[in-house]
């Protein structure tokens, strides 16, 4: 059976903060041109920089320009945002002008421009809110009530148009996307344990707290191949094995030998190109290997 190569990867990743995300981020291919809302890039950048010999870099400012120059001469370029100043019950002022009149045509020419192989999201949640508050400082302009701070259901019809069509772009433009998130609840339907008097009982409730997920863009797990979480585990010696380190899990392992140090692990939860690949966990993840991993699983998948 003649199955054609993976031509690039979309990675919707997620995890508390130095779970390595960043770290995973810059082991895509190079160039990489990486949207900077978080400022997160210095801490990873002399890793990134040390582990792969020659690179060369730039990072551009919020009051510089990304131009065709810089995107076809460096292989990791760092394009910073400042986020516009939100406070409870304030006019919206600057999300327009930095969606519209910067993200959106520097995105666009990052897609359009051959050289790039990769593109990186610092933090995908805040790319999202960027959008979404940019639709709620235009509606602010047009209302009467200038300090209204939310969108109605149907107001979110252009931002989320906005967001799948620029993500899903990049697959169009065959480049490798990782668009980074912070942890979020996860909400859904469940059963609530409800005190009544003196007995305990199982009560249904279509909307309630089940978990964590990716905080931002609600539809990204429709746009993306794979969707996966980074932390921070605890080697264990005895078991060979790592685990996410909590007073449960400790005791667990009980008297086992643990090896006093800790691991980055990335767990895939969903994966569009193998069913078989959730679940998987790799330590020091890197782009090469999970790209390398979802190749052959699919090759298997296709001959079942």
């Amino acid at each position: 059976m003649d199955i054609p190569d993976i031509d690039c990867l979309l990675i919707g990743l997620y995890g508390d903060i130095k779970t390595g995300k960043t770290s995973f981020m810059l082991s895509m291919p190079k160039p990489l041109v990486d949207f900077d809302f978080d400022q997160s890039f210095d801490r990873a950048a002399v890793r990134a920089l040390s582990q792969e010999a020659g690179l060369t870099y730039k990072k551009v400012m919020p009051e510089e320009e990304l131009t065709d120059e810089i995107l076809n001469n460096y292989d990791i370029i760092v394009r910073c945002y400042d986020m516009p100043l939100k406070l409870p019950g304030m006019v919206l002022e600057g999300f327009v002008d930095l969606w519209e009149g910067k993200l959106i045509p520097e995105f666009l020419k990052t897609l359009n421009t051959p050289k790039i192989k990769s593109i990186g999201i610092d933090t995908g949640t805040l790319f999202w809110t960027v959008d979404h508050q940019a639709q709620l400082e235009r509606v602010q302009r047009e209302s009467t009530n200038k300090a209204r701070q939310r969108l109605l259901p149907v107001e979110y019809a252009r931002p989320n148009t906005e967001a799948r069509s620029l993500l899903g772009a990049a697959r169009n433009k065959r480049k490798n996307l990782v668009a980074l998130h912070h942890v979020g609840p996860k909400h859904g339907p469940g059963y609530e344990t409800v005190r009544r008097g003196n007995r305990e009982e199982k009560v249904f409730k279509s909307d309630m707290l089940i978990g964590e997920t990716w905080s931002g863009f609600s539809h990204l797990g429709q746009i993306v191949d794979v969707i996966a979480r980074t932390r921070v585990e605890q080697g264990c010696e005895t078991c060979g094995t790592t685990f996410a380190d909590s007073p449960s899990t400790r005791l667990e392992h009980g008297t086992h030998k643990l090896s006093g140090s800790v691991v980055p692990t990335l767990e895939v939860e969903h994966c569009g190109y193998s069913l078989t690949a959730g679940g998987l966990k790799f330590e020091n993840p890197t782009f090469e290997g999970l790209y390398n991993t979802v190749s052959a699983m699919r090759l298997v998948d296709a001959t079942k």
